[in-house]
């Protein structure tokens, strides 16, 4: 008897489904595609009145091992695939047959990609995948002493400590209304010393000053929000460095805006929603097994979906400590610290940890893995595919979308994209990239198809849509590096 049930559990995929063979779970699907097994069985049912489904065990203690699921379903396939995972014809119109293969104890799937069928992959290509996927992962996050997220400690010049200033008035703060810098540290406050030669509020400012520029360089270079006020500081033991962690706990994104040319003073209001440090989220699942749903604490009986009372900031805090009880010295001090902290990068890393299934089935990324079979293909449909300059040639004006200009090579780099080959763009600057990226886009949307643009730094982005925005199709862009600021603005938008 075989069976599909949800696993809200599964920390890869929370939509995926459980496949049960008579009550033992033999692997997972995704929701997506369990639906349509669901929907054509249950149909297959009503008109039929039989529905029949196998599983098997593949492999070997030493390679590993996979379940092959095989449903006889009239309506969702369109290959037959035999025991050794060979593609054949169909045994008729009416009967094809579909093989979902599960490797390992992650519970993967294989779906079918354009007309290829799903078919089993080699458990050596799974173990190749995950262990590329490590080392892409700790390439992009780095878990040791060198990250501020989980190490802080005050800079020179590069922070501000508010520690001092009035509760209320950083809670006024963190709830949404503008305050002052002089607000929260007033003018009259004296040196702190006789040697000191600058008033805690003028350091404030020389501080702040300092903060912004370099907020001010990543946004115009990268297009990200650096600048952020950091609520409380988590310290426990650790033997991953020989510095104690010290991480901010709660962060809120933050514009500072200066009062006058002069920039002797400052307003400082948020532009983003306050969240749980992710990379501290990140490093207590992956260094002590702690998964922690931040959800549960906006959720709390206690609390009105917001933090903007000292006293829901300490049960924020007291939330995240009764999670981590069991790390040795854990506790979290009462700070509030202004400074730029950068963890862009970790969304990749989630992702990753949660498409080893659609790596695994992807040619090109299986390649880069350093799957041999995979790289061999690459070439293979590489050396065999492709359109030649004459076909570009021959191409009709009612087949084209370029809405700016566009010479031989462009044409041709545009035409092959569009013909699904994979290449890479190569050209000196001046060259027209943009102006070729923007027709590139244009052409995909003109077939229906929806484009992802990614650049290293926003100006790269801004010149191909700027380009798209005069040519009239300005409205067809949706700004991810703006959602990233605001989920309530990518909501609307």
């Amino acid at each position: 008897m075989a069976a599909l049930v949800p696993d809200p559990t599964n920390p890869y995929d929370r939509n995926a489904v459980k496949i049960l063979i008579d009550g033992e779970q033999v692997g997972h699907l995704s929701r997506e595609l369990a639906s349509l097994v669901a929907r054509t069985i249950g149909s297959m049912r009503r008109e039929h009145g039989n529905v029949t489904a196998a599983a098997e065990l593949t492999g070997s203690a030493s390679g590993g091992s996979g379940v092959v699921l095989r449903l006889d379903l009239r309506r969702l396939g369109v290959v037959t695939v035999d025991e050794d995972g060979v593609v054949e014809e169909p045994l008729n119109d009416n009967v094809p047959a579909v093989s979902v293969v599960n490797n390992g104890p992650a519970a993967n799937q294989r779906e079918a990609a354009g007309s290829n069928s799903v078919a089993e992959v080699s458990a050596e290509r799974r173990a190749l995948i995950e262990k590329a996927v490590e080392v892409w992962k700790s390439d992009l996050i780095d878990l040791t002493a060198r990250n501020r997220l989980l190490y802080f400690r005050d800079l020179k010049t590069g922070t501000l400590s508010l520690d001092e200033a009035n509760r209320d008035l950083l809670m006024q703060l963190i709830a949404g209304r503008t305050v002052a810098l002089s607000k929260l540290v007033p003018r009259s406050l004296p040196a702190r010393n006789p040697a000191a030669t600058l008033t805690p509020f003028e350091d404030a400012v020389r501080r702040t000053r300092a903060i912004t520029r370099t907020a001010r360089s990543y946004e115009e270079e990268r297009g990200i929000k650096t600048l952020f006020l950091a609520c409380g500081i988590a310290t426990w033991r650790s033997d991953r460095s020989s510095r104690p962690p010290a991480a901010p706990v709660l962060m809120v994104p933050i514009d500072v805006c200066a009062r006058g040319a002069s920039q002797q003073d400052f307003e400082l209001s948020i532009v983003g929603d306050l969240e749980v440090n992710p990379t501290l989220l990140h490093m207590l699942r992956v260094d002590h097994g702690i998964d922690i749903d931040e959800a549960e604490l906006f959720e709390h009986a206690e609390m009105d979906g917001v933090i903007d009372t000292p006293e829901e900031m300490r049960l924020a805090f007291n939330w995240l400590s009764s999670k981590c009880v069991g790390l040795p010295d854990w506790a979290i001090g009462e700070r509030f610290i202004l400074g730029n902290f950068w963890y862009a990068k970790l969304p990749m890393v989630r992702d990753l940890e949660a498409s080893i299934d659609v790596i695994e089935s992807h040619e090109i990324a299986a390649a880069m893995a350093g799957d041999s079979d995979a790289r061999r293909g690459v070439v293979e449909q590489r050396q065999t595919s492709g359109k030649s300059r004459q076909d570009v040639d021959e191409l009709m004006p009612a087949g084209e979308f370029n809405v700016l200009d566009s010479d031989s090579s462009q044409s041709f780099a545009i035409a092959r994209a569009l013909d699904g080959e994979n290449l890479v763009l190569k050209g000196p600057p001046g060259t027209g990239k943009s102006q070729t990226i923007a027709n590139l886009i244009c052409g995909a949307i003109g077939q229906g198809k929806r484009v992802l643009f990614v650049a290293e730094k926003r100006a790269a982005i801004e010149a191909v849509t700027k380009r798209l925005t005069a040519a009239g199709l300005g409205d067809l862009v949706l700004d991810m590096h703006r959602g990233g600021e605001s989920r309530k603005w990518l909501a609307r938008s």
